[in-house]
């Protein structure tokens, strides 16, 4: 890493407002030049200010103290100095000092070498570089593949996550399509095909600003060959280890509903438990949460026909760019989108442009109806905007459904955000609960207001249609008991 750091060399932050402390000085851009005793200027290429932390650093002596300097060379090279009344004094007695010339001459050398790739572990070197050069080409590929799928507003993932399986989503399907043409993705994928592989992310209460912050790292990607409780347990520990973390000091610990990871006796949560008993286990709030919403969904045979609808719709329009331009004529405001196959939450994103514009997507199906060539497209569109969306049944689910997953959506962002607090989690959490009883008991009465309003200005009856029953024709030969 201070290789990687001292080749890309430092960022001078500059020609902006520095801000003011208490006292109304600031940081200046004037002392990055020195004025040497002679009256000569010459320019402080070490010295480098943080925005986020409001300090000022010497590059060099960040990276190259040893422990013995730790204390002797000052908060230029530690936590950062912001004492800029005293500024100009403090960097002239640093810079004269005997371990910034020392770290000066290391950073020196360590740069130059590095630019005439002549270091002393120069074969390292150069494999370091060559990883570097693979990773940033397969990355390169990947953010083209992902930029493509954003800009059509296709969905990423589906029912599986695993390469060359069916079902497993468009974004693994384009991988797995680069990789027939591609040497770099094919190598790529070759090995983390058969990989199982673990993500490891760390919150921690970072105190070296003025007021203490709750920041969120992601750490890597782990290889785990035991998909076992003990077996990601053992990776773990490992990792924390090799990073010089103390397991005692963990005080929290989250995961998905997975049994080797969650297991009240086998899982990995148990197995951290009994050596740090302060190390609280919660699992994955938003996981739960999308667990409970799914079932519920699927319990219901009227729900999943629902859903059923709006990915028919959807599908209907995207299924080419013809199609796609006669939903743009008519439909100026919201862009259908795709149901996600993961994240039942986000399903709002899907209901809402469908519920903030029925009469335009219905007169888009019609319009899809009267052009289209194709009989299969010509009767779905019929059939969408006709039996569908002039059906109140249909109108009151997307009223109904569009209520709960909004609150479902609202939930499920803060438990994502980098500044969630537990306390404030539980009262929302709480709110959900009292907000889906009050729904259960008062709800259905303002849904059927609103879906009435919205078959009002569709210009159909807000009536239930009368679902007809078939009967079989009796035979002569029965009794009408039989």
């Amino acid at each position: 890493m201070r290789d990687f750091l001292v080749e890309i060399g430092l960022k001078r932050v500059d020609g902006i407002l520095f801000p003011k402390d208490s006292q109304g000085r600031h940081f200046e851009s004037s002392h990055y030049k020195r004025l040497l005793a002679n009256g000569q200027i010459t320019d402080r290429r070490w010295l480098v200010y943080s925005i986020s932390l409001d300090k000022i650093f010497y590059f060099c002596c960040k990276l190259f103290k040893t422990k013995r300097m730790m204390k002797s060379i000052g908060q230029l090279g530690n936590e950062g100095y912001k004492d800029w009344h005293n500024m100009h004094r403090r960097l002239t007695n640093h810079e004269v000092s005997k371990e910034h010339i020392s770290c000066m001459t290391s950073w020196m050398e360590r740069e130059n070498r590095l630019q005439t790739k002549d270091t002393i572990d120069k074969s390292i070197q150069l494999a370091i570089n060559k990883e570097r050069e693979h990773w940033r080409q397969v990355l390169t590929r990947i953010i083209a593949i992902v930029k493509r799928l954003a800009k059509n507003t296709l969905a990423f993932r589906g029912d599986c996550e695993q390469l060359y399986v069916e079902n497993n989503g468009l974004f693994l399907q384009m991988i797995e399509m680069v990789a027939e043409f591609d040497p770099i993705i094919r190598e790529h994928i070759r090995h983390a095909s058969h990989e199982e592989q673990m993500s490891l992310v760390i919150r921690c209460v970072d105190e070296s600003m003025d007021s203490s912050m709750v920041q969120e790292y992601c750490i890597e990607f782990l290889k785990v060959d035991d998909t076992s409780g003990l077996g990601f347990f053992t990776e773990l520990t490992n990792v924390l280890t090799n990073l010089e973390f103390d397991v005692d000091n963990i005080r929290g610990q989250g995961y998905d509903n997975g049994a080797n990871m969650s297991g009240r006796h086998k899982g990995v949560q148990k197995r951290l438990l009994e050596i740090n008993p302060r190390a609280f286990y919660t699992p994955c709030g938003c996981h739960s949460l999308n667990l409970a919403l799914c079932d519920m969904a699927n319990c219901c045979s009227k729900a999943m026909s629902f859903f059923g609808v709006i990915q028919r719709i959807y599908t209907v329009f995207s299924s080419s760019p013809k199609r796609w331009k006669i939903f743009k004529d008519k439909v100026e405001g919201l862009t259908l989108k795709p149901l996600s196959q993961t994240r039942w939450e986000s399903q709002v994103e899907s209901i809402k442009p469908i519920k903030e514009q029925s009469v335009q997507i219905r007169d888009a199906l019609l319009d899809l109806a009267n052009i289209a060539e194709d009989p299969k497209t010509k009767s779905e569109a019929e059939s969408l905007a006709t039996y569908e969306l002039e059906n109140f049944e249909f109108l009151l689910g997307m009223v109904i459904w569009y209520k709960l997953l909004h609150a479902f959506n609202t939930m499920s962002k803060f438990f994502q955000a980098e500044n969630m607090d537990i306390d404030e989690a539980i009262k929302l959490l709480e709110a959900l609960i009292l907000f889906l009883e009050n729904y259960r008991e008062f709800g259905f009465a303002s849904a059927m207001d609103e879906a009435k309003q919205i078959a009002v200005e569709m210009g159909i009856e807000a009536v239930f249609r009368e679902k007809h029953n078939i009967r079989r024709k009796m035979q002569f030969d029965e009794s009408g008991s039989e």
